[in-house]
């Protein structure tokens, strides 16, 4: 018989990654996909399945010598949104780990950073008189308004609408949280601390963005993940970023 529960300090998850290729058929958009990818790895990272059942929690099954409630969430924080107990649960596995907030009884096993994913991207435009606050340094520096699904280490294409172009690339440092009437408007807003990156010298004009068809819904913030490679290429090649982007060429 297994020796208690895992908990969130006893589970480290592996350090080697998996290969993609092999193991990653496609990402996941959903939680089903989250339960077939975990299915496909779940014994190279050293789980035993005892069982999977429809009543909360999804998954029994054994790691290291201890049994693990298991939980799968497309995003962490859906669990509080499908309203779990936390202290029937021991493993939240997900693709994208996004709950600041989870309680210190749990564990998280985020699949996207297995596979050595752990970035997405976003373009984000600022008004002017926030564009211009900007942190002029590489250090995190207060709050910043940020597309709610980002997490930390998510880059942010910032875009200045008063010159029509991407201009700045940050990345976000701290995991977002919801702040009651940030100052520049009325309601709640998801924000994070970020970082700069690079200052791009020749900025990404909005013609060029919708050559490389990426300037649509700029005002929504959309994920521009799928589009790195056209716009990684843009930015080393043509945007000359103050500082190299070589470590993010691959997401």
């Amino acid at each position: 018989m297994p020796a208690g529960y895992l908990n969130r300090k006893s589970f480290t998850p592996p350090v080697r990654q998996l290969d993609r290729d092999r193991f990653l058929p496609f990402e996941p958009e959903n939680e089903n996909g989250v339960v077939y990818i975990f299915a496909l790895v779940a014994e190279k990272l050293g789980f035993a399945v005892t069982s999977v059942q429809n009543p909360f929690p999804d998954c029994q099954a054994t790691w290291d010598g201890k049994r693990a409630r298991i939980e799968f969430e497309y995003r962490s924080r859906n669990f509080t949104e499908h309203e779990h107990d936390a202290r029937k649960c021991d493993l939240v596995v997900c693709w994208r780990h996004d709950w600041p907030g989870m309680p210190s009884g749990l564990a998280v096993l985020e699949l996207r950073k297995v596979f050595g994913i752990a970035r997405e991207v976003f373009m984000v435009a600022y008004q002017e008189r926030f564009w211009s606050r900007l942190p002029d340094g590489r250090e995190p520096d207060g709050l910043w308004s940020v597309p709610a699904s980002s997490g930390p280490g998510d880059i942010l294409l910032v875009y200045r609408p008063q010159t029509g172009g991407v201009t700045d690339v940050f990345r976000v440092h701290t995991p977002p949280e919801v702040v009651a009437s940030p100052g520049w408007r009325d309601k709640s807003d998801w924000m994070a601390e970020i970082e700069r990156i690079a200052r791009l010298k020749a900025p990404i004009t909005l013609p060029r963005l919708k050559e490389l068809r990426v300037a649509g819904g700029i005002e929504s913030r959309p994920r521009r993940t799928k589009q790195w490679p056209a716009l990684y290429r843009e930015l080393t090649e043509h945007a000359r970023p103050s500082h190299s982007l070589k470590r993010y060429a691959r997401l």
